[in-house]
């Protein structure tokens, strides 16, 4: 059993709620072939929200996932760092 699907396996056995997913090939043949779809300048909404000054969706976003993460005992360092890094951010640029 790969990383992934023991990580989602706990996840289901920890909520009581069943994760679906695809086979890792598969999940990774399906989001290559969707993200060459996509145009090169395409940017996700929370960057745009942070090149502008606006106020981040951060605690509802990697926060939560940060949070349930830690309540089911599961790592989750990408979310973390991301977390950590944008929070001075979320209420919009700090102030000077």
């Amino acid at each position: 059993m790969s990383q992934f699907e023991s990580t989602l396996k706990s996840l289901t056995l920890s909520t009581g709620k069943t994760v679906h997913y695809y086979s890792l090939p598969d999940l990774e043949k399906q989001l290559g072939a969707s993200f060459a779809k996509l145009p090169f300048s395409i940017k996700s909404s929370m960057l745009e929200d942070l090149e502008h000054g606006k106020r981040l969706e951060l605690n509802d976003l990697s926060g939560a996932v940060v949070r349930l993460g830690r309540e089911l005992g599961i790592a989750t360092p990408v979310h973390a760092v991301i977390h950590a890094a944008l929070q001075p951010f979320v209420m919009g640029p700090p102030s000077r």
